[in-house]
């Protein structure tokens, strides 16, 4: 708890406040993703999988389906990992690649 209040108060202005939500949207990550795919037959599929309700849902049903998850999850963490060194880069943050 006195960590956390620490943290918090941040006195000796120790922490940096760390956030990709203007930066980061999951759907267009998506749509972006969906583009790199040469299989039209997936393509398409995912295409109309993520109009409406329950798009991330059927995302990852049909990535599992057609055996791409995990081409989906590195492709992902390399998008977030560029972002949050670019984030690191833009306030003069030392990082470890």
């Amino acid at each position: 708890m006195q960590r956390a209040i620490c943290i918090l108060e941040d006195e000796q202005e120790k922490y940096a406040d760390f956030t990709l939500k203007n930066d980061y949207n999951e759907y267009e990550l998506i749509e972006e993703f969906i583009r790199t795919l040469e299989d039209g037959e997936i393509n398409e599929a995912l295409n109309a999988a993520i109009i409406g309700k329950g798009a991330f849902r059927r995302f990852k049903d049909i990535i599992i389906e057609f055996g791409i998850d995990k081409q989906w999850y590195t492709y992902k963490e390399n998008k977030i990992k560029k972002l949050v060194i670019g984030w690191c880069i833009e306030h003069d943050i030392e990082f470890q690649n």
